[in-house]
């Protein structure tokens, strides 16, 4: 029993975390002894007293220690791993992507963004700042995206537009960036050109990121066929040509044709006659020339020469330009090195007579040449026009419609004119360009002085259809032609207009107002916009309400329900673009406003 007590009060105090006493050890023998002297009745010897058994020291139970938590982990910090542009140089106007990979909340330039990307058309050159922002702070990156201007070729134009084979023209131009004229690189603002036929001309400019702009001009170049007049080829075809070893080393005559054989000496044929050659009498030497060389005719002391570089060619010269008086010689001389070439025909044309007119003429005429461009004045402002191909200009007969033209911002009459005149024998009008604020947008203030005092001079110049005037403009001429066509009705017939506006909703009202008949009347309009012109009221979204209807909605506009016959011609691009692939503010031009000159228009 004994042992099993100390065995529970050992694992009690182990329990406990105790040290437990160990008992002293019994004699195991006195026991029986003990017990036969008791019953023997001898008095007992007393035994030793038992030990005493100490209790367990019992102690309070110890709190478990207190549970330590780790630290919370520290917050990320924020990171910018990329940020770059689509583009980092842009032509001006042009657009770019900005893109970023960050984490954390994203700011551009202060505005809280939610994608990776923004697109961005700035105006000039910027910078701009991408921040990153978490609980452990802000890191920031920042991009530029430089903006270069656009190219701009502010006048091209050749001057004369129309020439005779063998002459030339100036082509001249102001215009900034990189500049090539038919592809070659060209130095200066001008260049002499001689087309043996008729040529297109486009100059281009690109700016420093090679974005270009071009502008187109055509020189028309004609043969004239020589005049009627008197063969003296034929007359002098025995006597009248002699060999002058003086003057030549070699010729022939065979077959009607005097060949000149060139040498390094000088030599030439030399016509002789009785007969006196005077200005008066005789307008121009016409020769009809072949083979190769340069020639040189002499009349009286005086030369011009023509080159044979395309043949056969005509070359006419006014006797004017060769002498004054009376002549008796000709000569005509080869003056290139080991070159062969022949005329086969001689002629001296005399004057035509001066037409008789049947027909009362314009009282100041004015001198022009049918496809070509002239100019006139009329207060002060210089003006460009051009007649059609089957125009009178002697008599000033069958009187045409005519095309009055406005120029936009920093427009020039000047070029225009090559765009708007008649070129083909199809379209029978006459162009006018009108002058007065060249390089500059119109002034509302003047704009319609200068304009109806032009059209009131030329109806004193040429033959026009009173009943048949058509206005029409690109954007600040069509900002003041609306008002002078408004205002003005019964001189027009028709109102041509591209990317402009005739003001807003109550402005076109208020305007249209003026055309009210008796006074005046509802003239067609035909206007031609574009989807994302960067002026807004010139967008197309903003005028179909105005002009309605149009491609695109059928709903008729503010100045359809006052009476007009209005059309509004929908198409894409912005406010002006150069003529790319059949494409741009001239190409959508002719594309849908030019097809209505063609067609008959009067007015009351």
């Amino acid at each position: 029993m004994k042992r099993t007590f100390w065995v529970l009060a050992l694992l009690t105090a182990c329990r406990l975390g105790e040290t437990v006493p160990t008992p002293a050890p019994q004699d195991k023998a006195a026991a029986p002894a003990t017990a036969a002297s008791s019953a023997s009745g001898s008095t007992p010897t007393p035994a030793d007293p038992a030990p005493a058994i100490e209790a367990p020291t019992t102690h309070e139970a110890q709190p478990d220690p207190p549970v330590v938590q780790p630290d919370p982990p520290a917050p990320t910090p924020p990171e910018i791993q990329s940020f770059t542009a689509d583009h980092d140089a842009l032509t001006a106007g042009g657009s770019t992507t900005l893109r970023w990979l960050a984490t954390g909340a994203v700011s551009l330039d202060g505005q809280s963004m939610s994608g990776t990307s923004l697109a961005v058309t700035p105006a000039t050159t910027t910078t701009y700042m991408l921040d990153a922002e978490t609980a452990a702070g802000v890191t920031s990156r920042t991009l530029t995206v430089t903006v270069v201007p656009r190219a701009v070729i502010a006048s091209f134009t050749a001057t004369p537009a129309s020439i005779v084979q063998g002459a030339s023209t100036t082509l001249s131009w102001n215009a900034t960036g990189t500049v090539k004229l038919n592809g070659a690189a060209v130095a200066g603002t001008s260049a002499v050109r001689s087309p043996s036929a008729t040529t297109m001309y486009t100059l281009s400019a690109a700016n420093a990121l090679g974005d270009v702009v071009t502008a187109s001009r055509t020189v028309t170049v004609t043969t004239p066929p020589p005049p009627a007049g008197r063969d003296l080829f034929v007359d002098a075809y025995v006597n009248g040509w002699k060999k002058d070893n003086a003057w030549f080393s070699t010729y022939e005559i065979t077959s009607g044709q005097i060949h000149l054989v060139g040498t390094a000496a000088w030599q030439g044929l030399m016509l002789s006659t009785t007969q006196s050659f005077a200005a008066a009498t005789y307008e121009r030497i016409n020769i009809t020339a072949h083979g190769s060389g340069t020639f040189r005719l002499e009349v009286g002391g005086n030369a011009a020469e023509i080159a044979l570089t395309a043949t056969p060619k005509v070359f006419s010269i006014p006797v004017a330009s060769l002498w004054s008086g009376s002549v008796t010689a000709v000569d005509i001389k080869n003056v290139s090195a080991s070159a062969d070439g022949y005329f086969d025909l001689l002629t001296f044309g005399a004057p035509p007579p001066a037409p008789s007119c049947a027909t009362p003429q314009p009282a100041n005429p004015l001198s022009t040449t049918p496809l070509s461009v002239t100019t006139f004045a009329a207060n002060g402002k210089t003006h460009w026009v051009s007649v059609p191909e089957d125009y009178d200009s002697d008599c000033h007969t069958r009187p045409k419609k005519l095309f009055v033209w406005l120029h936009g911002c920093q427009g020039y009459a000047a070029n225009d004119i090559n765009e708007v005149k008649p070129k083909a024998s199809d379209e029978d009008w006459i162009a006018l360009a009108v002058g007065g604020a060249e390089g500059a947008c119109w002034s509302a203030s003047t704009a319609s002085n200068i304009v109806l005092g032009a059209l009131a001079e030329l109806k004193t110049r040429l033959a026009i259809n009173d009943k048949e005037v058509i206005l029409g403009g690109y954007s600040s001429g069509g900002d003041v032609g609306y008002p002078i066509i408004f205002k003005n009705s019964k001189l027009f017939a028709l109102a041509l207009f591209e990317n402009t506006a005739p003001g807003n909703a109550q402005a076109a009202a208020a305007l249209a107002d003026n055309a009210a008949p008796p006074a005046g009347w509802r003239f067609p309009i035909r206007h031609l916009c574009h989807i994302d012109d960067e002026i807004a009221s010139f967008k197309c979204s903003a005028l179909r309400p105005i002009l309605g209807p149009s491609t695109s909605d059928a709903t008729p506009g503010i100045v359809k329900n006052k009476g007009h016959d209005s059309f509004l011609h929908e198409m894409d691009g912005t406010h002006y673009q150069a003529d790319v692939n059949g494409r741009g503010t001239w190409a959508d031009f002719h594309a849908k406003l030019r097809p209505y000159l063609k067609q008959t228009w009067t007015s009351p």
